[in-house]
């Protein structure tokens, strides 16, 4: 017997002008599924960001990694993670090092990361900084092409990294993406109200379920 679970009214996703501190606050506390805001970001700075692609050394995912083709740009923490839940810190920093220079060179100007920064911490009503480990900041200008879709996936840094990662704790985790360019059609993104438990693993495929 297929057993279904009545939607959450109070896990919706909104639409507004711009992020307020009430909108990161529910996100927070999981009584908002999403909050879309899609002028955050001007034409002319999406058109940079795009124009730049091409200064900046893109590769594709392993395909026993990812199924589908997504080409991208940067280190995500996740695929530094030794198996037994560390960051294999002489391959991240030095990629890390390597993505940071690049980006610099493309001569991405306006630069997505720091007007997103700056726009994030004034809605908080505090400076938001890249997060550190042992001192150094982590990369955060990962680049995503995406046209096949994606698993069904999430990120929770604590239990990614249980023994601990970043020198700040962890009290909440946010995701947050900026699409410098979508489809006509398609391109839909779908946010699960669902907490991780030992059942899901049965299902675990590649980065997803």
């Amino acid at each position: 017997m297929l057993r279904t679970k009545a939607l959450d009214p109070l896990f919706t996703a909104v639409d507004a002008a711009a992020f307020t501190d009430r909108h990161l606050a529910a996100l927070a506390a999981g009584t908002l599924a999403a909050v879309r805001v899609p002028g955050f970001l001007e034409t002319r700075v999406c058109q940079a960001t795009l124009a730049a692609l091409d200064r900046l050394p893109v590769a594709s995912y392993a395909p026993e990694r990812v199924p589908t083709r997504i080409a991208r740009f940067g280190p995500s923490l996740n695929d530094y993670r030794t198996g037994q839940g560390r960051l294999d810190a002489e391959r991240y920093w030095r990629d890390a090092e390597a993505a940071r220079t690049a980006w610099h060179r493309s001569g991405m100007r306006p630069d997505p990361i720091t007007l997103c920064m700056a726009r994030l911490g004034s809605a908080w009503g505090a400076a938001v900084t890249p997060a550190t480990v042992n001192g150094r900041a982590v990369f955060g200008g990962t680049l995503r092409e995406i046209n096949d879709g994606t698993l069904i996936h999430y990120d929770d840094i604590s239990r990614e990294f249980p023994t601990g990662l970043f020198d700040q704790p962890i009290v909440a985790q946010l995701a947050f993406s900026v699409w410098a360019a979508v489809p006509d059609t398609g391109g839909t993104t779908t946010v699960w109200r669902h907490r991780w438990e030992p059942a899901d693993e049965q299902h675990h495929e590649a980065y997803g379920y």
